[in-house]
């Protein structure tokens, strides 16, 4: 358990290869936080902290892995002892990952979570030790091994045309589309919050009704048709829709009220509940 100031983070003690590329990493980030980054790359002067660096260090491993590091003196040699004991990028290891990552199987697995979070945890493994595992390949491997009840879903999926594709990080203008798609959201929302005078707290009301809305509208990349019904088949029932911040009046049963009590309470729409 590592703290500081009033907040508190929880590492996981390094256990042993399983576990050594998530512990790096949570170990890297906290580290840095902590501003001793320093002591760990041996660029560190200051001996204080490099008590307190390498203290936190060897309390941050499981008792089992000290023999691997009581020869050393700094935090960097304690670094450098368990990337040497722990870090095995070789082909030995990448080839027992991916074994296990392609005999990975449904039937083999808990349910299809359970299966799910295996095929991705021993990819995210093969990624830490540099092997690059293409997304689309990954994608197909686990649809491949899915029973015949999913057939429907996967064909669904063939026939849609879904393309995965990646944009750089922080650059929302080379996916235009959505970010259109975001503000023209966004813009309706602002205008139902102000039209029916209601507090901006509301905003995740407003979107919700704005998407609501919006899948029940004609769309004019669907020759008029509505998104609703192209998903559905059925043109959607509107009979339910009301202006949005309008009185609405919920009766109350008569089990919850006394004779000369309120049968109904007032209170403000503030959306629609999908059914």
């Amino acid at each position: 358990m590592s703290s500081t100031g009033h907040n508190t983070f929880h590492i996981d003690t390094l256990v042993g290869r399983d576990n050594y590329a998530t512990w790096k990493f949570a170990v890297e980030a906290y580290f840095k936080l902590e501003e001793l980054w320093s002591c760990l790359d041996g660029t560190n002067v200051d001996k204080r902290k490099e008590t307190k660096a390498h203290s936190k260090l060897i309390l941050l491993l499981d008792p089992i892995n000290y023999v691997h590091v009581q020869s050393a003196t700094t935090c960097k040699e304690v670094w450098e002892c368990l990337q040497q004991a722990f870090d095995d990028s070789g082909l030995y290891r990448k080839v027992a990952l991916l074994r296990d990552l392609i005999t990975t199987t449904l039937e083999n697995s808990r349910d299809v979570d359970d299966y799910v979070t295996k095929i991705m945890s021993n990819a995210h493994k093969l990624r830490n030790i540099n092997f690059n595992i293409d997304d689309e390949w990954l994608g197909t491997l686990k649809l491949a091994d899915l029973p015949e009840t999913y057939k429907p879903m996967i064909m669904g999926l063939e026939s849609s045309g879904l393309v995965h594709q990646k944009t750089n990080s922080h650059t929302p203008e080379q996916n235009g589309l959505c970010e259109r798609l975001n503000r023209t959201i966004v813009e309706r929302a602002r205008c139902l919050l102000f039209d029916a005078k209601l507090a901006k707290s509301l905003w995740a009301e407003a979107v919700n009704t704005a998407v609501y809305l919006r899948n029940r509208s004609p769309a004019s990349g669907l020759s008029q048709m509505t998104p609703y019904e192209r998903r559905t088949g059925k043109k959607p029932d509107l009979e339910h829709v009301r202006i949005f911040g309008s009185p609405a009046m919920v009766h109350v049963p008569k089990i919850n009220r006394k004779k000369w009590d309120k049968k109904a309470v007032r209170y403000i729409l503030v959306g629609y509940v999908e059914k």
